[in-house]
């Protein structure tokens, strides 16, 4: 009963079982396993174990050495003789304890190897979740096909390994969990069998999630390349048509100049460069809008395209400037020639004036912000003034549409003369009222910060102006009930700090939807945004300092 578990050792009698003196080394150590190593008997000889058990038992347990080693490893031992002896450590002792030493310490062992094999799975499965929540994806593609292939390179090569170790974990948990039932030790929750399940679970899921979204994302990004090829087609290929546009324009306008009449094949002509030029319309447009998505999407060379669909842009509504006044003036004759021509001369004129307009509201659009209410009070009256100064040319504007509809034939020149009036006028007035809309906004954030900061100040003042804990229980209750109505004061208004950062963002999406030239960066607008973190962190201060 005392030897059983000790490797090597088998008794079954009082002769034989004793020869090689492990036995007699493993009573010593299941009952003073500080007086020698059992693992260091397996490796010397018979002679040697039992010199060192007899030499313990007499030297620190005070058994009379009755035997030597020869006595007992020898063909034929005496059993009296040996159970005399063995009736000695009998004595000494009856029982044995509960715990076996040499067991216990295989026992830990093995639960350490598996607290650390079961904390490196684990460590390995969090690290695994964090690097899998990342979204910081590249904008190149040919970066994400990079990264997709490390995913999936996960996917084959790491979790596999991992999986047999979580497996081999699972099975020897039970066989772990009785040897640390029986023993002081303790096995965290995190590192159970049921907590790596569902951590591995949790990491399952991050892959799947992360697999998912890339492909999204790639998907996402070949679609905008798909979109920025097409686009790069289209500039190439309109590019190419304005030019074949302008030679044929060229050569038409000889034709009509050296020609007495309209002939069907000049009117033909015309036709034709009519329809393609509506058609290199019409794809501009939707070059346009390609290339603002892609801006808004944040592709790589979305505004290198954009200026390339923006010069051929203007290059086309130069040569429809051109066809119309080349061709169609050629044609007409003089009297109506001259109606027209007074027509666009006026328009022209009128033109200028109110691009002149335009270019002053877009202007006070662009300035940065004005960060005073005295300068908003100001640039709303001037910005009155630029009303009333722009509501003179009304008159004018009213004449051109009535002089518009009493003109004879209805000329290309002159509509696209009244045409674009008509929209200038509309846009100066479209400006104008979002100029009002963003300084009334504006106006509302200032007077909201002025009026936190004269609070903050006040109570900043206050909190610092209290005066130090008086050993008088009076006094004392006056200080508290001071910092208390200061504490009550900042919960009341903590509401106000909350709105006036909502509000300050919005004043960006204003700022950015008003500005007609759109902008990456708004320095002002970021500016504010930091004052009134800044107010946002001293109201917290205060907070804190009231609280404490």
């Amino acid at each position: 009963k005392t030897t059983q578990g000790y490797p090597g050792v088998n008794v079954t009698d009082f002769t034989h079982s004793w020869k090689d003196g492990l036995a007699f080394n493993a009573i010593l150590h299941r009952n003073r396993p500080d007086l020698l190593d059992y693992r260091s008997c397996r490796t010397r000889t018979a002679i040697e174990n039992l010199e060192n058990a007899f030499t313990i038992a007499e030297n620190d347990l005070g058994v009379t050495k009755l035997l030597d080693p020869e006595d007992v490893h020898c063909p034929n031992p005496d059993e009296k003789s040996l159970i005399t002896y063995i009736s000695s450590l009998y004595e000494l002792f009856p029982e044995p304890p509960e715990n076996n030493p040499l067991l216990d310490k295989e026992r830990i062992k093995r639960i350490e190897e598996y607290k650390t094999a079961a904390k490196r799975l684990v460590k390995w499965i969090d690290d695994s979740c964090h690097r899998l929540s990342d979204r910081n994806f590249s904008p190149s593609l040919e970066e994400m096909k990079r990264l997709q292939e490390e995913t999936h390179r996960f996917r084959s090569e790491e979790i596999p390994p991992r999986f047999k170790d979580k497996q081999q974990l699972c099975e020897s948990y039970k066989k772990i969990l009785e040897m640390a039932l029986a023993l002081p030790v303790r096995i965290d929750e995190e590192i159970k069998p049921e907590s790596i399940e569902r951590r591995w679970k949790e990491m399952l899921l991050a892959y799947q999630e992360r697999d998912r979204d890339i492909n999204d994302y790639m998907s996402r990004l070949e679609d905008l390349e798909q979109l920025a090829n097409k686009l790069r087609k289209n500039i190439r290929e309109c590019d190419r048509k304005l030019t074949d546009i302008e030679y044929a324009i060229v050569d038409l306008q000889k034709r009509i100049q050296h020609s007495d009449t309209t002939t069907e094949p000049t009117e033909q002509a015309i036709e034709q460069i009519q329809k393609e030029l509506k058609f290199e319309e019409k794809r501009l447009n939707m070059m346009i809008n390609d290339a603002n998505y892609l801006i808004d999407q944040h592709y790589p060379e979305a505004r290198d395209l954009y200026e390339q669909v923006k010069l051929l842009h203007e290059r086309y509504q130069t040569l429809n400037m051109e066809f119309n006044e080349r061709i169609f003036g050629a044609l007409q004759d003089k009297s109506i020639q001259k109606i027209h021509q007074v027509f666009c001369d006026y328009v022209s004129a009128l033109l200028d004036k109110l691009r002149e307009q335009e270019r002053k509201i877009i202007k006070k659009l662009q300035e940065p912000i004005p960060r005073r209410v005295q300068d908003i009070d100001r640039l709303a009256v001037e910005h009155k003034e630029f009303e009333i100064e722009t509501k003179q040319f009304e008159p004018d504007v009213e004449k051109v549409k009535r002089e518009y509809s009493k003109l004879p034939t209805r000329n290309a020149g002159s509509q696209s003369k009244f045409e674009t009036l008509m929209e200038l006028w509309q846009n100066i007035w479209k400006y104008s009222d979002s100029y009002v809309q963003q300084m009334d906004a504006i106006r509302i954030i200032l007077l909201d910060i002025h009026d936190a900061t004269n609070m903050i100040c006040d109570l900043e003042i206050a909190l610092s102006s209290s005066p130090v804990m008086s050993a008088d229980i009076e006094q004392t209750r006056t200080i508290f009930e001071d910092v208390r109505r200061i504490h009550s004061k900042v919960i009341k208004h903590q509401s106000s700090f909350e709105k006036l950062l909502s509000n300050v963002s919005k004043i960006r999406n204003i700022v950015e939807r008003n500005r007609p030239h759109r902008t990456a960066s708004h320095p002002d607008i970021d500016q504010l945004e930091r004052d009134v973190k800044i107010l946002n962190r001293r109201w917290e201060d205060i907070a804190t300092q009231a609280m404490e």
